[in-house]
């Protein structure tokens, strides 16, 4: 249930223009590059939230994640040193690609 609200909370950041929504966050935190950064990290969250919840999605119904879970590990263990790394590879290709639409 905690990833259908997350993903509901992501949709409703995608239903608004990323310009739109930054400018109101400015606005209701007042002037300040600060501001206007934490502004713009607030509103390019959701892309890479579904992104890295289809990697985990792909990635965990692997056999070698299977066999993790055989031996033992514990689930955050699976997720930091099996699942993370996997994943971190298309958010960091996403992240160059979006570098220049967010500067």
């Amino acid at each position: 249930w905690t990833d259908t609200i997350l993903m509901r909370i992501t949709d409703i950041f995608l239903a608004f223009p990323k310009l739109v929504l930054a400018l109101a966050f400015v606005a209701a935190l007042g002037p300040g590059i600060e501001n206007a950064v934490l502004a713009i990290a607030i509103t390019s969250w959701p892309p890479y939230a579904r992104i890295a919840r289809a990697e985990t999605l792909t990635v965990r119904n692997s056999d070698y994640i299977k066999a993790v879970q055989l031996m033992g590990a514990s689930p955050v263990r699976i997720v930091l040193r099996h699942i993370m790394p996997l994943c971190i590879s298309s958010l960091i290709i996403r992240v160059t690609l979006d570098m220049a639409g967010i500067i």
